[in-house]
């Protein structure tokens, strides 16, 4: 599924993406990235549920996405084989995350 953004929204998106990615490149422990875990984790639950929601669970479904078209190598091998079954997990759950 494409999602359509306007120029602006996409690009700031990209932004906060690379600022992520950049953090996890030059993290060289655990505790920088389980800090950003935690403050995301404990923040207003509204927005942990949207995060869950709309950024966590679609995480685990691109890469178990990539798992089913055999687009993974030693480098995420892990990650992909992990999202596919949590995958799995999710998709028989019938816990519900709607906005409240």
């Amino acid at each position: 599924m494409e999602i359509h953004l306007h120029d602006s929204e996409r690009a700031e998106v990209k932004a906060v993406a690379k600022q992520i990615h950049d953090l996890i490149n030059r993290s060289f422990t655990p505790h920088t990235l389980h800090v950003l875990a935690e403050e995301l984790a404990t923040d207003h639950r509204t927005l942990v549920q949207g995060a869950m929601r709309d950024l966590v669970i679609p995480f685990i479904g691109f890469l178990a996405t990539q798992g089913d078209e055999g687009r993974w190598d030693l480098r995420n091998e892990g990650s992909v084989k992990l999202a596919m079954q949590l995958r799995d997990v999710i998709d028989s759950s019938d816990i519900g995350l709607p906005f409240v």
